[in-house]
């Protein structure tokens, strides 16, 4: 059985499928919470089927006594309209490193590399490869390390461009090294997951260890 991770959409309580993990099953998925414990569901298709029963839009607002309730019902229109058993599971991805906070649910990323910071370097998980150096910073070492990341470094040096972007950005000009270079990591596993939505990851508060 599939596990599908919402991740939060914005600063909203809106939870979507947008860019989640186990998200391949062809249909896009939200839950909007509302007022008195009212929650819009939104299952729709998003991709033309030769088979129509799987063209379907489903949209229910409807009372439940919590966020988990309204995702169980997700879970059987899946199973009883679309034929599909995946879980939702009731954790919460953060949409955006470090942005926001909540009291009602407490957000986590879902981390397929980390800063550790004891060598100054990004890795993947689970492989522990070493995808950027900050001890190698003005190399060629910078990023890749080895022949075992040279698959990753298209998305190294985007998002390495990316990194150096911020830094420049006023919201960002007084936060730590620490700050930075967690965030780089988890633009890095972004990119990484927009590219598999099955990748391996780990449930953390943190993505520096």
């Amino acid at each position: 059985m599939k596990t599908i991770y919402l991740q939060r959409q914005g600063s909203t309580d809106t939870f979507n499928t947008h860019n989640a993990i186990n998200t391949d099953l062809g249909y896009y998925i939200e839950v909007k919470t509302w007022s008195d414990n009212r929650y819009n569901i939104i299952i729709a298709s998003t991709r033309k089927e030769d088979d129509d029963t799987k063209n379907k839009r489903i949209e229910i607002t409807a009372v439940y006594p919590s966020l988990s309730d309204a995702f169980r019902r997700v879970e059987k229109e899946l199973r009883k309209e679309l034929s599909e058993d995946a879980t939702i599971s009731d954790t919460i991805e953060k949409y955006c490193h470090n942005n926001f906070t909540y009291k009602e649910v407490a957000d986590k990323y879902l981390a397929v590399c980390f800063y550790e910071k004891s060598t100054e370097t990004i890795r993947l998980y689970p492989e522990n490869y070493c995808l950027v150096s900050f001890r190698h910073k003005g190399t060629k070492d910078y990023l890749q390390m080895d022949s075992a990341t040279a698959e990753y470094l298209p998305i190294l040096e985007e998002q390495a461009r990316e990194y150096e972007i911020e830094k420049d950005w006023t919201c960002h000009r007084d936060k730590s090294e620490d700050f930075r270079r967690e965030r780089f990591a988890w633009l890095i596993g972004e990119a990484l997951k927009a590219k598999d939505c099955h990748r391996k990851f780990y449930v953390t508060d943190t993505l520096i260890k």
